[in-house]
């Protein structure tokens, strides 16, 4: 588990090829690492540039995360790499959805859909 700061949790596992991260907790405050460069460097250390990140029920998608996560999906992009989101809540999704990330960023039903690539249905 990574802490990041008070009330900053995240989950890591590792798979075959992929490293999945859920963040369980994110405090009101930003961490004092920045999130997009702490989960770069922990797939830096399991040699991956393949990463899930699904966020834990209670967790709001918010403007600090989304700019995070596309710092993460631009740093992966150039390294060859992959940032997928899975099993986001609707609230979260529609967030995605008004800020024009929804392809960016689709919505995958579970890690192993993720993984897969199966792209999910697009929203109405």
């Amino acid at each position: 588990m990574l802490e990041l700061a008070t009330d900053w949790r995240i989950e890591v596992d590792r798979g075959p090829e992929w490293l999945f991260f859920r963040v369980v907790s994110a405090g009101l405050d930003e961490p004092k690492a920045a999130l997009s460069r702490t989960l770069w460097a922990t797939a830096t250390e399991s040699a991956t540039n393949r990463i899930v990140v699904e966020l834990a029920d209670g967790v709001l998608l918010n403007s600090y995360l989304i700019g995070q996560l596309i710092v993460l999906h631009k740093r992966a992009h150039m390294e060859g790499g992959t940032v997928r989101l899975c099993a986001l809540a609707d609230h979260n999704l529609e967030t995605l959805q008004m800020m024009r990330l929804g392809e960016r960023f689709p919505n995958y039903a579970s890690r192993e859909a993720a993984v897969m690539g199966h792209y999910p249905n697009k929203p109405r």
